[in-house]
């Protein structure tokens, strides 16, 4: 099994979706996942990641956790199998509007699927 950290991006907009274009998802393989870190924080009431997408797969969300108080931070974990391209967009939605969101990309060959 080989895993490596890719790169973070971060994007200070006050969104629900947020498009991460061109994201880095290193060398193709045929048994490639690619893993993504979220971290959001959103004024007020507490809310959900509703889904991700990875180079226009539907990834699965391994674990998700909200903390709730002044703020609501949302983080999360999720995986898709991506065998193909070597970058693509990374697209996180949320069930309210939030006020940044943060993503850090995995890649991962060899490792038994989600």
């Amino acid at each position: 099994m080989t895993f490596g950290f890719l790169q973070q991006t971060v994007d200070a907009a006050n969104a629900t979706v947020y498009t991460f274009s061109g994201e880095n998802f290193g060398a193709a393989d045929a048994d490639r996942y690619i893993i993504v870190g979220v971290s959001a924080r959103k004024a007020g009431a507490s809310t959900t990641i509703s889904s991700i997408t990875i180079g226009g797969v539907s990834a699965t969300i391994v674990k998700q956790v909200t903390n709730t108080g002044t703020n609501t931070d949302v983080a999360g974990l999720a995986i898709a199998a991506v065998p193909t391209g070597t970058t693509g967009d990374v697209v996180v939605t949320f069930g309210a509007g939030m006020v940044r969101c943060i993503i850090e990309v995995y890649r991962a060959v060899g490792i038994d699927s989600p």
